[in-house]
C-alpha cells in the first residue's frame, strides 16, 4: 500500500510494509496492467533513527541488509 501525501509543494510517498511468517513485503501495483508486484526485503525487527542532513529519519536498524536487497 502507498500513499502519497501533498504539503504546498512537497510530495511525500510512505509505503506500508507487511509481515509474513518469513519476510517482510511492500506490494506495488502497475495500474494500466492491473498487476499486483510484491517486493520481498529481510525482517525489519526494530527500528533505529538516521540523520540525513540534519533530518532525523526511522530507518530499519539492519540497513545494510535491507540495502543488499
Amino acid at each position: 500500500l502507498e500513499l502519497s501525501v501533498y504539503s504546498d509543494s512537497i510530495k511525500m510517498d510512505l509505503f506500508f510494509v507487511f509481515h509474513d511468517e518469513e519476510y517482510d513485503w511492500v506490494g506495488g501495483m502497475i495500474v494500466y496492467k492491473k498487476q499486483k508486484l510484491r517486493w520481498i526485503y529481510p525482517r525489519i525487527d526494530k527500528l533505529c533513527v538516521g540523520d540525513l542532513y540534519g533530518h532525523l529519519f526511522h530507518v530499519p536498524c539492519n540497513v545494510e541488509q535491507v540495502l543488499e536487497v
